[in-house]
């Protein structure tokens, strides 16, 4: 039979729990795409993990957000798995004798989750105007409520049970003046740690919970006391909640389950509520942390009359854990450097493919030339300087007749080049250009292009060799994506329009039955300026995280016609323009 209190079942959850937790966190790093099949079970086994948020007042500071699926990998938390997978293993290798880094962790679980267990119930109440209460959303909710209240159980008896395990180191044959065993004292060194630790931890595990739920009490106390003193109410709120909940529970912080100590009355027993109490509210007296300087114990044991001791030693010594602090910074440097290198080669990856995609494009545009093209080049020795336009006015087998002209703008759009055509249409000297010149001035190898190793041809006779930037269309519109929203079963595209004007005559669904809100024939206008005009197609009946594909053709101003493919699932959609293949 399964239980939680044996070596076996320990061993097993703490591998389950250190490994899913560093997989999820990972995943980050992953091309898993939103609305995707992986995306939802990556989803659903969330809900089979202790998740844990250690986003001090939610900052992104310490944290990796994938924009391609908005999964988030947080190195503090990435740390927090790696070091219970070290426990895991330490607690393994002795048998079950080392169980610091376990109780800790666990430890941490449990109040996390309990507080998570909270903002579940609370969260609908407080917010209720940004609650949903169709089915999926009830289904996460429950599942989140589940999954709190599961891992808070486990988590519990696990800690309450390791716990029972050990008992307080003393001094054989010295009894204090009462007549009393004489318990090892806590170094004040380790003391020392177990303030920082737990003061990090509360902030990490507690700020969160305390300003989602306080927010309207926490932004009044802003307005009308300042941010400093407002701070300062979230700093003791998380101290209070954190201190008495696991001293009075266990006797120990997370802090001192690490170091193996124990809070106690004189006698040894454990601490009842009121000492709790008395031990959290006599840390916020002014200067209370100096009172161990001294010769005796803080103010919080005096006062309080406890005392903090040690637990008999079972595992390995604790100045193997001091090893433990390069494998984090190596772990915080690895994540950062191997996150900043995925980064890189994503990058290179997407460059290199629009770079191809250009490529092809241009080839399938001069394999159909048309009077309304405008060919940007520019001398391939002057990587930054001013672009030459040859507009399209003969196509010949063999050669081109343009009319050359130039412009000032660096980065035109197709109607700031139509425009500059027009205006001096019949004064632009003329030119003839090979078509096979042409085709060879395309780089076609991105690493020599990246390298700046550029084929050119030398087009204009002038002596020099250009190279094609650009190909650009009058006339026509120039139609690429500018973004979408999702609501319910409602879908809005954002397109935008870097060309001439038109219509959008037809949509047609090719995957999924999207039914088209708009009215046709849709007006397109022009773009005036580099950021272009918009446009919105609407739809409803979209059913979330099923894929769709449709076509919407489009007329110019001067008669000709294009299409366009839009596929994708929820808010991750590609738009491309059908093409005539090349030769």
């Amino acid at each position: 039979m399964f239980t939680i209190k044996s070596f076996k079942s320990i061993s097993i959850i703490t591998y389950f729990v250190a490994i899913g937790g560093l997989a999820l966190q990972l995943a980050a790093l992953t091309d898993i795409q939103a609305g995707t099949l992986p995306m939802y079970l990556l989803t659903a086994l969330n809900y089979l993990f202790p998740g844990i948020n250690l986003s001090y007042l939610d900052s992104h500071l310490f944290s990796y957000t994938n924009y391609n699926n908005y999964l988030q990998l947080n190195y503090i938390e990435l740390a927090f798995f790696a070091f219970i997978l070290i426990g895991a293993i330490a607690y393994t290798y002795s048998k079950g004798k080392e169980t610091r880094i376990i109780r800790f962790a666990f430890s941490i679980f449990l109040f996390s989750k309990l507080l998570g267990f909270i903002s579940f119930i609370i969260s609908p109440i407080v917010y209720s105007q940004y609650f949903r209460y169709d089915f999926m959303s009830m289904l996460w909710w429950g599942l989140g409520l589940i999954n709190c209240a599961a891992w808070a159980y486990i988590s519990y008896i696990l800690v309450k049970y390791l716990n029972s395990e050990k008992s307080l180191d003393y001094f054989p044959g010295k009894p204090s003046i009462t007549g009393d065993k004489l318990y090892v004292d806590t170094p004040k060194i380790q003391r020392f740690t177990h303030w920082i630790l737990d003061i990090l931890f509360s902030l990490l595990i507690c700020s969160v919970f305390v300003i989602n739920l306080g927010r309207p009490i926490l932004e009044f106390l802003e307005q009308f006391l300042g941010d400093s003193f407002t701070i300062y109410i979230v700093f003791t709120t998380t101290q209070i909640l954190y201190y008495p909940f696991f001293e009075i529970l266990f006797g120990a912080t997370p802090a001192k389950l690490l170091t193996e100590s124990r809070v106690v009355n004189a006698d040894g027993s454990r601490i009842d509520v009121a000492k709790g109490l008395v031990r959290t509210i006599t840390r916020k007296i002014p200067f209370e942390p100096f009172s161990y300087l001294g010769m005796g114990n803080g103010w919080h044991d005096s006062l309080s009359g406890t005392i903090v001791v040690k637990e008999k030693q079972t595992g390995i010594a604790a100045k193997y854990y001091l090893l433990i602090i390069p494998f984090f910074i190596l772990i915080g440097v690895l994540s950062y450097f191997g996150h900043e290198a995925l980064e890189n080669y994503r990058y290179r990856q997407s460059e290199k493919a629009n770079f191809q995609e250009k490529v092809d494009r241009f080839d399938r545009y001069l394999a159909h030339l048309k009077d309304n093209y405008v060919i940007e080049i520019r001398d391939i020795e002057e990587s930054y300087g001013p672009s030459v336009y040859l507009k399209v006015d003969d196509i010949g087998n063999e050669k081109v007749v343009c009319s050359y002209f130039q412009m000032n703008d660096h980065y035109p759009s197709s109607y700031d080049i139509e425009r500059e055509f027009l205006r001096n249409q019949y004064t632009y000297p003329i030119v003839e250009v090979k078509v096979n010149d042409l085709k060879a001035s395309i780089t076609k190898d991105y690493e020599k292009y990246n390298h700046n190793e550029r084929n050119g041809a030398p087009l204009l006779g002038d002596g020099k060799k250009y190279e094609i930037i650009e190909i650009h269309r009058l006339y026509t519109p120039l139609i690429e994506s500018s973004g979408s929203s999702l609501r319910d079963e409602y879908i809005n595209f954002s397109l935008r329009n870097k060309g001439g004007s038109g219509q959008i005559t037809a949509i047609t669904n090719i995957e999924g039955e999207l039914e088209w809100q708009m009215e046709l024939p849709l007006q397109i206008e022009s773009a005036e300026t580099y950021d272009g005009t918009n446009i919105r197609l609407n739809a409803i009946k979209y059913e979330q995280g099923r894929a769709y594909k449709f076509s919407f053709a489009v007329r110019d101003s001067i008669g000709g016609k294009q299409n366009y493919i839009v596929e994708g699932i929820n808010c991750n959609y590609t738009i491309k323009e059908e093409l005539p293949a090349g030769n």
